[in-house]
């Protein structure tokens, strides 16, 4: 079986799947085929690999890497798509070859279905049902608002998948930090609107208010910085609010290994939010604005993390202060978080699952069904 993952630029989000794919494949019969250069906001937060895979094609940067990429496009057995490109969709389907179209929600906030009121973005969505009516093209929504996003364009009954984004596992001799006297909060990304770190900042200031002796760790960077950091100084924050500039993942992951608790205050804007994949496997306790996709669909408030409402500062801050003053809470939150990741949302697991789905679909027999997790039936 050969199989092809196809997205616009090399991912750091993508390429633990793409290992784990070479390893049950071999590399003789799988590509991941990036469309477009990585841009200089993504190459300074760390996203450039120093050494690409042979199987890995940058499509974009040459004839030669170009004509290979259309080769495996129109021969691969499967087809894993992130990029919707309707012509190349329209091709395979009328080949009646196996294409799974993995998407992030269509309709985000706060423009949400409106977008369909415009003709070109209508006429778009109106071609794509038409495509996605043939039985050889299959729905991966990255989420679960991604898939609610997709039944207001068409319905996939029994070709609507759940997937989502996977990281590595911790190094085995990696250790976490024990926990001292303060509460030790870490947020790490791109500093946007969108990401809300207002709302952590305002609701360290609330914490602070009450007693608690809680730190945070700003890593990254972006349009917000500056207004950020303004914000921490117009509260009294800067002693207990610290600004980091980005650094690669490998050491993102060393800073959740020492923190206690990580917050993704995202809103509904967030594409996934594969931080709090990360920040579970390294054993830290994650409090998520429940608009965050990743959190929507991976915590449990009360079981495996905590959330609240986007911009809600003071339910933010009762969760942080809930979680100083109750280690054994934090603690079990933590534990049971890293075993869902470790359980359901690796790389090996989605891996050994879109294998098991592939080879049902190209044998046409009837495909697995998995309670919770990547390619559960939705």
């Amino acid at each position: 079986m050969r199989v092809m993952l196809v997205t616009n630029i090399v991912s750091p989000h993508q390429l633990p799947l793409a290992h784990q794919l070479v390893a049950r494949l071999g590399a003789k019969h799988f590509r991941y085929v990036a469309t477009t250069p990585l841009n200089a906001e993504r190459t300074y937060l760390g996203w450039a690999t120093r050494e690409q895979p042979p199987w890995v094609l940058d499509a974009w940067h040459d004839k030669t890497s170009a004509r290979t990429a259309e080769l495996w496009l129109r021969e691969a057995d499967v087809v894993l798509c992130g990029n919707r490109n309707l012509p190349f969709f329209k091709q395979r389907l009328a080949d009646r070859k196996v294409l799974l179209y993995m998407a992030e929600r269509w309709f985000l906030p706060p423009i949400g279905l409106g977008r369909l009121l415009h003709p070109g973005f209508l006429r778009m969505a109106l071609r794509f049902r038409r495509l996605a009516r043939s039985p050889h093209f299959h729905h991966l929504a990255i989420g679960l608002q991604a898939a609610r996003d997709m039944r207001a364009v068409c319905r996939l009954p029994g070709r609507n998948w759940l997937w989502g984004y996977f990281v590595d596992p911790p190094a085995a001799s990696a250790e976490r930090r024990a926990r001292q006297a303060d509460l030790r909060i870490l947020w790490a990304g791109r500093m946007l609107g969108w990401k809300r770190v207002d709302t952590l900042i305002r609701a360290i200031a609330v914490c602070r208010g009450r007693g608690s002796n809680c730190q945070l760790r700003l890593i990254g960077c972006g349009e917000q910085e500056a207004s950020l950091r303004r914000l921490a100084r117009s509260l009294g924050c800067c002693d207990h609010v610290t600004f980091e500039p980005p650094v690669p993942i490998v050491q993102v992951r060393e800073a959740l290994r020492e923190a206690d608790v990580y917050v993704l205050p995202s809103n509904g804007c967030e594409g996934w939010g594969v931080a709090l994949n990360e920040a579970m496997l390294e054993g830290c306790c994650v409090v998520a604005s429940s608009g965050a996709v990743s959190a929507d669909t991976i915590i449990r408030h009360e079981e495996n993390g905590l959330l609240f409402c986007a911009g809600d500062v003071r339910g933010l801050a009762q969760h942080l202060l809930r979680l100083d003053h109750d280690e054994p809470l934090r603690q079990r939150l933590a534990d049971a978080g890293q075993k869902t990741v470790q359980t359901l949302w690796l790389p090996e697991v989605a891996a050994e699952r879109l294998l098991t789905l592939s080879e049902a679909l190209l044998n046409k027999q009837p495909p697995p069904k998995y309670a919770e997790g990547p390619l559960q039936p939705l």
